[in-house]
């Protein structure tokens, strides 16, 4: 019934706090709230992960980059909660981003003199300040006849960010002049909107602002 999601949007707004909606060409404002999982035995979940309600006129989608109390977060999951076939509020889960201010999207390039023909290697920027969420994960296991399993788990590198940037394999996520990686694989289905990239280390030509 819209009476309902009108009673639980003004309860959002009075007792809510202001997001920041990052959007282009002109950022948006909304009251949300959310809850930390502190009493989860997760420790991922416990320092990552929120969950958050919003209003049932809510302007927020997944892939966006919210952003109150001074930090950032990515949109994962936004999913409706409805009473007789009214939707009274949206439930969404948040993911807190980590990548330092300035961290750039790169995508190789090859540049040919036409005089000489010399091909030089370089890179050009495909998204200037990513927001995501840098964080290691299972990635799979491999046979390891030394252990008492016989197998051994591997681990990846993974980066949640916007589909909107449009990533590719190849590309570099740069972080500072010493840290970088390269783009090995992408997840482009386990989230709606949300790229997850799989990075490595990147022994490719250094970049120069």
């Amino acid at each position: 019934m819209p009476g309902i999601g009108l009673d639980i949007a003004e309860v959002i707004n009075e007792l809510g706090v202001t997001a920041t909606i990052f959007r282009s060409p002109t950022n948006l404002t909304e009251k949300i709230v959310y809850e930390v999982n502190e009493l989860s035995a997760n420790a991922f979940l416990r320092e990552n992960m929120l969950n958050c309600s919003f209003q049932y006129q809510t302007v927020i989608v997944t892939g966006d980059i919210i952003q109150f109390h001074s930090q950032k977060y990515l949109v994962i999951n936004t999913t409706a909660d409805d009473f007789e076939d009214a939707i009274t509020e949206y439930a969404g889960v948040l993911y807190k981003c980590n990548l330092p201010i300035g961290a750039l999207l790169l995508t190789p390039t090859t540049s040919v003199d036409p005089i000489t023909f010399a091909t030089t290697q370089g890179w050009s920027i495909r998204k200037s300040n990513v927001d995501g969420l840098l964080t290691q994960d299972k990635r799979s296991s491999e046979v390891d006849r030394d252990t008492s399993t016989g197998k051994v788990l591997t681990f990846a590198l993974e980066c949640f960010v916007p589909s909107r940037y449009g990533a590719e394999v190849g590309d570099r996520l740069y972080l500072t002049a010493t840290t970088y990686y390269r783009v090995q694989d992408i997840e482009k289905y386990r989230l709606p909107n949300t790229d997850v990239l799989y990075v490595v280390k990147d022994d490719r030509l250094v970049y120069t602002p």
